[in-house]
């Protein structure tokens, strides 16, 4: 009769969680989740690679091994009226969340491209799910047979919360992951159980094939592979030619056809033509005093940054616990190594471990002067088996053996909540919709002046934070709307500020709630305060401005009519707000 061990327990935990990060994430907010959609959807439908040009230009340098997976299972699905709309709200400066606007297509159930999009994600939970089980298959051949600390190094990987947001999302280092774990899984067999057969070896050099379809970094397990093959044939006296052979023969027949793709389109194997024409370069290396803030950057993103362009950080206290913990376990790995506390087994493997994490860590390096945008931790997945063993142990080291079973208890549960947390306390309110008031929470301070827009949105009032302004500076406004009924189209907001002459000198496009959520997520009765920022250009000419607000339909220059609070028609746009602006001091 099967029986649920606690490893299984751990990966039920883990794809309850992932789903759940799937569900609260909206569709986009991922890095470069759009491109890597985009990507699937073409490998998928057309059966063929995309163009540079395209919505997938930022992907389509990568090899098309996890595109081919989750685009292919996917390609029944119709796109249909699925639309991936820019919010012309977001801004870097001020890290609003959204990069996109999530509009009611998303909603459950899901159809069309919404559907799509949802079981490639769900695909890659089930990479991860694999990655998690690797990690612990190879955790039990690094510690002694009947250490618990396996299990603490499971539970540590799947909770992570960086983790659980990156395989619950489309992205391609979710396949690197798994193969990854499990190469190093194959291989640490390899090393330490001399009655495994050829099989595995092939096995390895196979694996080493796809991941060079997956991402060129994997191309670091060739120098790992050749290391352990040197050690098999001296520990064991066996033919380095044969185990050398073993490897490349699966691992050149698998990935020849792309490197031999990429000679014949791009000049060069790997492709590096096309990364250089879609991706951004770094000016100049970085420098010795750049390196800290780097490596901060990266190890924050290690246990959570969110989102896509503006990596929303999680409050600085946690990351400074996080760091203390680091050093702690970092401290531990030294005290271990020093006292010889690790079985001859554990030590082989340590070392292999550590080369590889090495290798990886060098090719992080060369990567980081090469390219922007390097200071992702999800890039070092193909090492995220040896950096959570090498963190387990460092934390177990200051633990008396008696005492590891409340330790791997301590590291699950915690980890647990941890991922519960973020994902409960942090990103659900982070990418929710705006709060919705209640009607009589309309400030005092605000103006109150009622215009209805189209007998369905009404404007309760507003409330300007500065109405003098130099030019370059900003202000913002808040604008108090409520639906009047059930909206069910997506009308957007078009603000302007306009001179005595009649022109206008700035302009804003976007929703009414200031990219939160779209109108066709309004119900009826909803009042929702809407916080807009207005940045003048450093040209404006000093003087008299009104700010004028209309509402239009999304993709179109209808506007909605507007009436006043006595039924009087006012036109097409309102009057909300007088500026000055003076000359800069």
């Amino acid at each position: 009769m099967f029986r649920l061990s606690a490893i299984h327990f751990t990966l039920l935990g883990y794809l309850v969680l992932a789903l759940g990060y799937s569900v609260v994430n909206p569709l986009g907010e991922a890095p470069d989740e759009v491109s890597h959609y985009a990507y699937a959807r073409y490998v998928g439908r057309e059966r063929a690679l995309p163009l540079p040009e395209g919505a997938a230009r930022g992907e389509v340098f990568q090899p098309p091994l996890y595109y081919a997976i989750v685009g292919g299972a996917t390609a029944w699905i119709a796109e249909g009226d699925f639309t991936i709309k820019a919010n012309n709200d977001f801004s870097l400066a001020e890290k609003t969340p959204n990069v996109l606007l999530h509009t009611p297509q998303e909603a459950f159930p899901y159809r069309e491209g919404a559907l799509a999009w949802h079981l490639m994600r769900a695909l890659s939970v089930a990479m991860g799910a694999i990655t998690v089980w690797s990690v612990f298959a190879l955790a039990r051949l690094v510690f002694s047979p009947n250490s618990p600390l396996p299990m603490a190094v499971a539970t540590f990987t799947a909770f992570n919360p960086e983790f659980l947001f990156i395989t619950s999302a489309v992205n391609n280092d979710n396949l690197v992951a798994m193969l990854s774990t499990l190469m190093l899984w194959l291989l640490a067999r390899l090393i330490v159980d001399a009655s495994v057969s050829a099989r595995a070896w092939i096995a390895v050099g196979a694996l080493l094939g796809l991941g060079v379809w997956t991402k060129m970094s994997m191309l670091a397990f060739v120098p790992l592979a050749g290391g352990a093959a040197l050690v098999v044939a001296r520990r064991r006296g066996e033919s380095l030619a044969r185990l050398g052979a073993l490897l490349a023969m699966p691992a050149l027949m698998v990935a020849a056809p792309w490197l031999t793709h990429n000679w014949l389109t791009y000049g060069d194997p790997l492709g590096w033509a096309v990364l250089r024409q879609v991706t951004d370069a770094v000016v100049a290396p970085m420098g010795l005093g750049e390196y800290p803030a780097w490596l901060w950057s990266f190890f924050q993103s290690f246990w959570g940054r969110f989102g896509g362009a503006i990596h929303v950080q999680m409050p600085a206290p946690i990351y400074v616990a996080l760091g203390a913990l680091t050093l702690i376990a970092f401290a531990g790995v030294v005290r271990q190594c020093a006292a010889g506390f690790l079985p001859s087994a554990s030590r082989l493997l340590f070392a292999f471990l550590a080369l590889h994490l090495a290798l990886i860590a060098l090719l992080l390096i060369v990567w980081a002067n090469t390219n922007q945008g390097t200071d992702q931790a999800r890039l070092a997945y193909p090492a995220l088996a040896p950096i959570n063993i090498f963190f387990v142990t460092g934390l177990a080291a200051w633990m008396p053996a008696h005492r590891r079973e409340l330790f791997v208890r301590a590291v699950g549960g915690g980890m647990f909540a941890f991922g519960t947390i973020v994902l409960v306390g942090f990103l659900l309110p982070l990418y929710g919709p705006p709060p919705r008031v209640a009607l009589d929470a309309v400030p005092a301070s605000a103006r109150k002046q009622a215009f209805d827009f189209g007998g369905t949105i009404r404007l309760l009032g507003w409330e300007i934070e500065r109405t003098t302004l130099a030019p370059g500076e900003t202000t913002r406004i808040t604008l108090y709307w409520q639906a009047l009924t059930e909206p069910r189209e997506d009308y957007w907001l078009f603000l302007r500020w306009r001179g005595a002459d009649g022109e206008d000198v700035w302009s804003k496009d976007g929703t009414p709630s200031a990219g939160r959520d779209s109108t066709e997520a309004w119900r009826a009765g909803d009042v929702i305060a809407a916080r807009h920022r207005i940045t003048l250009a450093s040209d404006v000419a000093p003087g008299r401005y009104r700010l004028l607000a209309g509402l239009h339909r999304f993709g179109t220059w209808e506007w909605l009519a507007i009436a006043d609070a006595n039924g009087k028609a006012a036109g097409d746009a309102v009057m909300v707000g007088e500026f000055i602006v003076e000359a800069r001091r």
